[in-house]
């Protein structure tokens, strides 16, 4: 395992049936690749399940494939494929990943309008356990996203109320129990081991 004190995570959007990354999936990506220029063997995350029922590719490895088309530097790479959105890109990475991130500063990476929700979301799940370092990929979907991210984000705390950031045993519990991309009221239910 890799003793580095940082791993980077990039979180999923959008991709073709083929696996292929829509553009912001593919700057998101850019961006890691710009990041790690002059790093080597980092530990690395790709978040996104299996979203497309017409694809059998996840989006997290729709994502590392792309990195790797791009990018000749050796890291260690990993596809974090039980998240269906941000939140549970941040609690399925603490829960799956916990010995690989653990005393790691987290590297976000996601699209600039998306930042400071999915910022507040990790600082949430990994407080006092983990630094967070948010690197935003310039998109041109800022403007127009501010109203869908405020709603998103009062939709996270009607989720979580009444559970303190960081106390990670009620926040997976809940999630699973009251999230309904994963208590099988929009989606299937997700299996935790």
């Amino acid at each position: 395992m890799n003793n580095l004190s940082e791993c980077y995570v990039v979180l999923g959007h959008l991709m073709n049936k083929d696996g292929s990354l829509k553009e912001e999936s593919k700057i998101r990506v850019t961006k890691l690749i710009n990041l790690l220029k002059h790093k080597e063997n980092q530990i690395i995350f790709f978040c996104g399940w299996d979203y497309r029922s017409d694809s059998t590719i996840k989006i997290g490895n729709a994502l590392k494939n792309f990195f790797i088309q791009h990018s000749n530097q050796r890291h260690d790479l990993y596809v974090s494929d039980l998240s269906r959105d941000t939140v549970g890109d941040a609690i399925l990475l603490k829960h799956v990943f916990q010995e690989v991130i653990k005393d790691k500063s987290l590297h976000i990476i996601t699209s600039d309008y998306h930042s400071k929700r999915a910022e507040k979301i990790f600082n949430f799940v990994f407080y006092d356990t983990n630094k967070i370092f948010m690197h935003p990929a310039i998109t041109n979907s800022k403007n127009n996203r501010k109203a869908e991210e405020e709603k998103s984000f009062q939709a996270f705390k009607g989720t979580f109320a009444n559970i303190l950031a960081g106390d990670f045993k009620k926040i997976l519990n809940r999630l699973i129990s009251s999230h309904p991309y994963y208590n099988g009221e929009i989606h299937s239910n997700i299996l935790i081991k």
